[in-house]
Parts: structure tokens; C-alpha cells; sequence
């Protein structure tokens, strides 16, 4: 399962890359408008990866030792270099009060029986580190 979890996050990594990188001249004289394709290689890429919004974003996360559910994907970071980096997860609260948005390094998480994975982690510790707040 971490290996469909590394393909993934290259899935991500790979199109966000093939999408900056792409520069055609404008069709029909008409600014801003340029071709966009993806090659072979790319959608066999694509095909094997997960869908973050269905498989991941919203999803509980469990920590690895009792399978408790320890907080919930919020959100997943893509750096300036391209790089799937951390996992914003939400943790503590009941109906939305007290809720701690935390930044938790990708590569920590595995996908487990379609469970997502942290382990070594538990509820109290996951409190307990900075929280993390979007700069935009």
C-alpha cells in the first residue's frame, strides 16, 4: 500500500510539473490561450495514482498500534518545489470548536486496508504540536 501511496503522491508531483512546464504558442492569435497535453507516460502515471479528493481528503486517520481514529485529512501541501510534503490534519474539537488544523510530514502516513495510517501517533500528540495556519 505505500507504494500506491508513493505512486500517488508522483501522480500529483508529475502533472503539477507537466502543467508548469508547458508553453505553446497562442492558438488562433488569441492571448492566453495555449494547447495542453499529457503524454503516455503521464496518464500511465496518472491511472495507477490515488484520487486525493476520494481517497484521502476528508478521510479519518488512525494511528498504527490500536486503529483508533486520531483526527481527519484536511488538506495536502504541494511546496514550491513541486513536492507532496505534508498532510493538514485536523485533530480534537467536537462539532467544529476547539479544532487543530497540524502539518504532518507525507511520508509518516501508509494506506493500510483503505485506512489511512499514522503511525506512532496519537491523538495527545498530535494536539500538542504547533498548529498550523495557512499564509494565503
Amino acid at each position: 500500500m505505500l507504494k500506491k501511496s508513493i505512486v500517488f503522491f508522483a501522480a500529483v508531483i508529475a502533472l503539477s510539473a507537466h502543467a508548469e512546464n508547458q508553453s505553446s504558442p497562442a492558438k488562433d492569435g488569441v492571448a492566453g490561450e495555449s494547447a495542453f497535453s499529457i503524454s503516455a507516460q503521464e496518464t500511465e502515471t496518472l491511472a495507477m495514482g490515488y484520487s486525493a479528493k476520494k481517497m484521502i481528503l476528508g478521510k479519518a486517520v488512525y494511528n498504527g498500534v490500536d486503529k483508533k481514529s486520531i483526527g481527519t485529512v484536511h488538506d495536502i501541501i504541494v511546496t514550491p518545489d513541486k513536492s507532496v510534503s505534508f498532510a493538514i490534519i485536523d485533530v480534537g474539537g467536537f462539532l467544529g470548536m476547539d479544532r487543530k488544523q497540524v502539518a504532518v510530514p507525507a511520508g509518516l502516513f501508509k494506506m493500510e486496508n483503505g485506512k489511512v495510517i499514522l503511525a506512532d501517533a496519537s491523538q495527545q500528540s498530535l494536539k500538542s504540536m504547533p498548529a498550523f495556519r495557512y499564509s494565503r
